[in-house]
């Protein structure tokens, strides 16, 4: 766990400077002309920053990464099998939606979710917490 810990916590730590520009951003927006409707040049340094580090990573780590990102944003709907289940049902269904051999395609389904840092640690605590329970 280590490893994938090293790995979740710095995509998290990428994707959450990411999505506070972007929140800052839209607040900005909402408060100004509605003819300003343009996120800031942060915002698309730090989206180019996550997409930098997602591109140097191996596919298979990207894969993990992404049925992670899945749980975490969709736990609430396998809550009645063990983490070990879902996880591999998950891969499984991303398997067959396509796009699983395609590394940009995974890349760009990450990069869209704009909650991703939320979306990753829901999967670690959710990861920690049955694992603290099976034990």
């Amino acid at each position: 766990m280590d490893n994938e810990y090293n790995v979740l916590s710095d995509v998290i730590e990428l994707a959450r400077d990411r999505r506070r520009v972007e929140e800052r951003d839209s607040n900005d927006i909402i408060f100004s002309s509605l003819e300003n409707t343009e996120l800031s040049e942060e915002y698309y340094s730090k989206n180019k920053n996550l997409e930098d580090h997602l591109i140097n990573l191996d596919i298979e780590v990207i894969r993990s990464l992404i049925t992670s990102m899945y749980l975490g944003r969709d736990w609430y709907t396998f809550e009645d099998k063990s983490f070990e289940d879902n996880y591999i049902w998950m891969k499984n269904h991303l398997k067959t939606t396509g796009g699983w051999n395609d590394k940009s395609i995974l890349i760009n389904q990450m990069l869209e979710k704009s909650p991703l840092d939320v979306y990753l640690e829901n999967y670690i605590d959710i990861k920690k917490k049955y694992h603290s329970n099976s034990n």
